[in-house]
């Protein structure tokens, strides 16, 4: 009887051929993951799960279709229940085109831990994920890994158009100018390459399914590229290698299950702690300061939406909590406050009117509503020739201080930053790991990285949300302590 399950490589795509009907359905349920939905009801957010189909049927009844990158696991899962047989098929213009030149790599590189490995173990393969602490340096491999590959046609994407932008400008820097980019706000030199092309603009760009000559896919930020959209526009890259990298290995939707079938195993990886003993990263140390009240302010509404608006935004005692934190640092530190929403930025630009305020220009409109406040007019309006001012001289440390949106949650570098106050009360692991990303960089000077984080004991919603961060930043093995705790410390430091 046969009890063989057949894997053939077709580029990019995997195709399962099953010996029977029991092995097709387990196959394609092996394939389908329950993606977590959120669901607005009555102002309220619900979860519920969705089956989501990773596969693909074809016109045989016993094969099923799947992306190359879930080639490893299916093997791990059915080697015991099948006898597996492989057939292998790979671009020859791929691998010619993909043999890196060690001679043009600059001798004055000097690589940080474990990144030549990293490079190495992608030149070996044809897929794969690099999971890495933000400031590790992803955008250098990235820059390494294409200045050795002179004839190679390469795609660098990524969701967020000032994280592509800023990927252009660094790989343009090794290339002499010579990388083109391709997003709805720019584009320059599109048939070059080396193309930066942003997900929401794959889709133009791309040619029609199996005309593709892209040899390379280099996706950063993988973790917001989980919509079933998104993945399935790199899916129409039906040749290319793929590698992806990211900071996080995890999704709050679990859609990393989908991520991880199209870009394959996990090539590097490394956690905080390790980064930090390699150093890396800046140790990161969280304070928590507590937010106290006899009284929930949120106790009246039934909506998130308000429960937010009323608890975190605009509660006056939350507020002055974050601006005596903010207050505990002179002038010689620089240090970025980050909040979920303009509403927000402006209740606390009342306590700190010395804070410039950060969003994206598209939101500028959104001003508007509140003219009310007090000194609204001296907020300016942020373009993206002002945004990106500002963040280049808060980068040099031209500018301390900055209230942020999450316009700055990503793609930014500013290495003079060692102190991030956490006013946004987000809950997800992706938001857990970015922000305090911002404060790790490596800087001559700089022993210890701050984040302020608010405990909001006067809610039970609030409180669970602020004990989730707590958990994430454990998982991270960055130090805890107390508000009262740091300011001992100090106390005794300056006896």
């Amino acid at each position: 009887m046969n009890n063989t399950l057949t894997l053939e490589q077709r580029h990019n795509r995997c195709l399962v051929y099953c010996p029977n009907q029991s092995a097709v359905d387990a196959v394609t349920s092996f394939l389908t993951f329950n993606r977590a939905t959120a669901e607005r009801r009555m102002g309220n957010i619900h979860w519920t799960s969705v089956p989501e189909a990773c596969y693909k049927r074809t016109n045989l009844w016993n094969a099923v279709e799947c992306p190359m990158g879930f080639w490893e696991a299916i093997i791990k899962e059915f080697r015991r229940k099948y006898d597996i047989r492989l057939i292998e098929n790979r671009s020859l213009r791929i691998q010619k085109n993909c043999i890196p030149d060690w001679s043009r790599l600059d001798p004055n590189i000097q690589f940080r831990a474990n990144q030549r490995k990293i490079l190495e173990a992608m030149f070996a393969a044809d897929r794969g994920r690099i999971i890495v602490p933000t400031a590790v340096g992803k955008s250098f491999l990235i820059q390494q890994y294409i200045s050795l590959l002179p004839k190679a046609r390469i795609i660098v994407t990524t969701s967020a158009q000032s994280v592509l932008i800023q990927l252009w400008e660094n790989i343009n820097k090794v290339l002499l100018g010579k990388a083109g980019i391709i997003c709805s706000s720019k584009r320059f030199n599109t048939n070059a390459r080396v193309l930066c092309v942003s997900t929401g603009t794959l889709q133009k760009f791309l040619k029609p399914q199996g005309e593709q000559d892209i040899d390379v896919v280099l996706a950063d930020e993988i973790h917001e590229l989980g919509s079933k959209r998104r993945i399935e526009l790199i899916e129409n890259i039906r040749e290319a290698k793929m590698f992806g990298f990211s900071a996080n290995a995890a999704r709050p939707d679990k859609a990393e299950f989908r991520i991880n079938g199209l870009f394959g195993p996990v090539l590097a990886t490394m956690n905080y702690e390790e980064a930090v003993d390699k150093e890396l990263v800046t140790p990161i140390c969280v304070v928590w300061c507590p937010v106290l009240s006899n009284t929930d302010p949120t106790s009246f509404y039934t909506s998130s939406w308000q429960k937010e608006r009323y608890g975190i935004w605009r509660y006056e005692k939350r507020n002055k909590a974050i601006a005596d934190a903010a207050h505990l640092f002179g002038e010689e530190e620089q240090v970025l406050i980050t909040v979920k929403t303009i509403d927000h930025a402006l209740h606390l630009y009342k306590l700190l009117p010395d804070y410039q305020i950060v969003y994206s220009p598209k939101d500028y409109n959104e001003l508007n509503r509140f003219r009310y406040l007090k000194g609204i007019d001296k907020v300016p309006m942020m373009t993206k020739e002002k945004l990106q001012y500002v963040k280049k001289q808060f980068e040099r440390g031209k500018i301390k201080r900055i209230v942020s949106t999450s316009v700055w949650s990503r793609g930014v570098n500013f290495p003079n930053l060692s102190v991030l106050i956490r006013a946004d009360a987000s809950n997800s692991c992706i938001a857990d790991t970015q922000w305090p990303g911002r404060a790790a960089r490596k800087q001559d000077g700089k022993e210890v990285s701050l984040v302020f984080d608010f405990s909001d004991e006067f809610s039970p919603l609030f409180h669970r949300k602020a004990i989730e961060r707590r958990k994430r930043y454990a998982e991270h093995g960055w130090t805890q302590m107390s508000l009262h705790q740091l300011k001992e410390l100090w106390k005794r430091s300056n006896e």
